[in-house]
């Protein structure tokens, strides 16, 4: 090796000495910013720390999970480290029973309880439905889990069939009379009424009222222009 070699050399290691000599602060300071804490490993794709599986982050430690009882613990790296198992919910620290009545059963989260078809929830209890002559139980679990056969409208607990009124029509729909007036003709009470068509007047689109011709306006009975 030659003296030029060797001086160059020398000359690197001093100037790499002199530089940690210059800034032991700062070298001290980036290790400190990086320190992983115990129970814990480093992140793999990205800078920081998390804290090992049965343990979460509190400030700049990581403290052991206490799983209570009927509890398990999750691989998440926030939160309170567990969950209840199912069949029980969340109660402070603890996991308490969910408790489910006759003719109940427990939803697909596990946490809550469902009525079983022909019931409905009445506050800590399932309440069997009641369905009256001419009509059928229902999907929904609200309303009264009821309603009326085609031909049948409701009428307080029970059904009644549906009369049809002159120029009317059946219309089956779970509300209203059950029944329609046909175009030209409007519902007053239990009939329907024919439509009057006064000057400059014409049926509106539902066929069951009028409206003005353009540029006519309605003002009460009549039509007025703008």
């Amino acid at each position: 090796m030659s003296r030029i070699v060797v001086r160059g050399l020398i000359s690197a290691l001093i100037m790499i000495a002199a530089i940690n000599l210059g800034a032991p602060n700062h070298a001290w300071a980036d290790q400190g910013a990086t320190a992983v804490p115990q129970n814990a490993h480093k992140r793999k794709y990205s800078d920081g720390w998390q804290c090992d599986e049965g343990f979460r982050p509190e400030k700049d430690t990581c403290v052991k999970v206490i799983v209570p009882k009927n509890a398990y613990a999750t691989d998440l790296y926030s939160g309170r480290g567990w969950e209840c198992s199912r069949g029980f919910i969340q109660d402070g620290d603890n996991c308490k029973e969910v408790i489910v009545p006759a003719n109940a059963y427990l939803d697909s989260y596990g946490d809550r309880w469902e009525c079983e078809r022909g019931y409905l929830k009445k506050d800590d209890a399932c309440q069997a439905i009641k369905v009256p002559k001419h009509g059928y139980l229902t999907d929904s679990s609200y309303g009264d889990g009821w309603e009326c056969e085609r031909g049948y409208r409701k009428a307080t607990d029970d059904c009644v069939a549906v009369q049809v009124p002159p120029n009317a029509y059946f219309f089956d729909r779970s509300y209203g009379p059950g029944w329609k007036c046909l175009r030209g003709f409007r519902a007053d009470g239990e009939t329907c009424a024919k439509i009057t068509l006064l000057p400059n007047t014409h049926l509106d689109r539902s066929g069951n009222d009028w409206e003005c011709d353009a540029p006519y306006r309605r003002r009460q009975d009549a039509c007025v222009r703008n």
